[in-house]
Parts: structure tokens; sequence; C-alpha cells
């Protein structure tokens, strides 16, 4: 497999990673500062990182979207009430996040990653991720409503309250999708140095954009509680 460097981090490349590659090239530049989400620990409730942010409009950001890491059979990190059991692409030794829909948090779900450098007004930006559909239920209790994340943008630290949108990932069910968003930066997202992802109608994982060289799973407690 092919290796690049990208920012501070060595990415290993597998199938789709060269997704992200390819967009770095196409809009202006503009990376994530932790793609692989290394900087945060432990595997599930995590705490926020530099480049990382739990959010929810709920009591405390420290319970919402969770991190987990595939060991090969399963994923270290989920909830055991929260159904969370889709496999990575195979080959793949994935960290990825997991986002509670509305009925799981009041407000649903999600997280930010900080960028290498502020948005500029009038400028185009192009940000792709893969994810799935997965986990505990959808807002209308039945299978047929897909994973869309909503996206936004927001200042030097993200918050659900006041981040402000730019449009949504396509939709998909309980199948890995890449998709991207592309959007024209407002001159009053200048300086904006988050890109935000959140679930509502229904919950799925986000995958970081690379593998990783060690596994995190040490570092994972057990949490078999907690408010939906």
């Amino acid at each position: 497999m092919a290796i690049f460097e990208l920012s501070t981090f060595h990415v290993v490349a597998h199938h789709f990673s060269y997704y992200y590659i390819f967009v770095k090239y196409r809009s202006y530049s503009a990376n994530y500062k932790d793609p692989c989400f290394e900087s945060i620990s432990p595997l599930g409730y995590y705490q926020d990182s530099e480049d990382i942010a739990n959010l929810c409009q709920c009591i405390d950001n420290y319970i919402a979207s969770d991190l987990m890491e595939w060991d090969g059979t399963k994923w270290l990190g989920a909830l055991s009430h929260s159904s969370v059991d889709l496999p990575p692409p195979e080959g793949c030794n994935v960290r990825g996040i997991w986002m509670g829909f509305y009925g799981w948090t009041q407000g649903g779900e999600g997280f930010g990653m900080r960028l290498d450098r502020p948005l500029e007004g009038g400028k185009t930006y192009t940000f792709t991720f893969t994810y799935a559909k997965d986990g505990y239920g959808d807002l209308y209790g039945g299978e047929g409503e897909q994973f869309s994340p909503i996206v936004y943008t927001d200042r030097s630290r993200p918050s659900l309250y006041y981040a402000q949108r730019v449009g949504r990932l396509p939709e998909t069910g309980s199948v890995w999708t890449t998709g991207s968003i592309t959007f024209t930066a407002r001159q009053d997202q200048t300086g904006h140095e988050w890109i935000i992802l959140r679930a509502i109608e229904s919950s799925g994982i986000v995958l970081s954009n690379c593998t990783v060289s060690e596994p995190i799973g040490k570092d994972f407690y057990s949490q078999t509680q907690r408010s939906v």
C-alpha cells in the first residue's frame, strides 16, 4: 500500500483514502488537522482535543458521539445498547465516530474537525467523508429513513448553537458511501476553522480518513448506561 504524508500524520492509503487526496487538489487547500481521529481518547465517550470536538445540544457534550475502533470482529467503544454492528470496508483497520439521532440524544449528536487553515469568504470548498447508517433507531421508527449528516462550519470553538449550516452529505442506508459536500464560503464564514457533522433523522458512523498504525483499544472502558 502507498504511504502519504499529510500535515504531521502518516496516512496509509486504502481503497477509500484516495478520495481525500483527490479532493485536496480539486478545491482550495483546507485539510483536517486530525484525519485519523488520533488526538481523542478513550474509546466510547471521548474527551475533546484541540482538533476534534464532541457536540450536541444536550446537557454535556461528553455524552454525545462515540469514538470506535474495529478490532477485526466488532467495534470497540460501541455502547452495548446502541446496536452498532456494521463492519467497515474490508481490509481497513479504522476508527470511526458514531452519531446518535434525535431520539437517542436530544437535538442529535455531532462532532467537529478543525481545519489546517481558516475558510475564506468567496472561495469554494469540497469535503469528503465515508459513512453509513448504523445503530439504534431513526426519527420515524422504521427502516426507510436514510443517513444524511448535516454539515456546518464554525469559528475558533465549535458549537451547534452558533454554527452555520452549509448543507448535507448525500443520503445513504446501511452501506458504506463516500460522499462529498461542496459549498462557497460566505463572507461571514471568513475565519471559520471547523467543519461539523450532525445526525438528526437517523444514526450512523463516519469513518476516519486513514488507517492507524497502532490500535487504541487498550484505552477502551465499558460504558453500559446512558440516557436516551
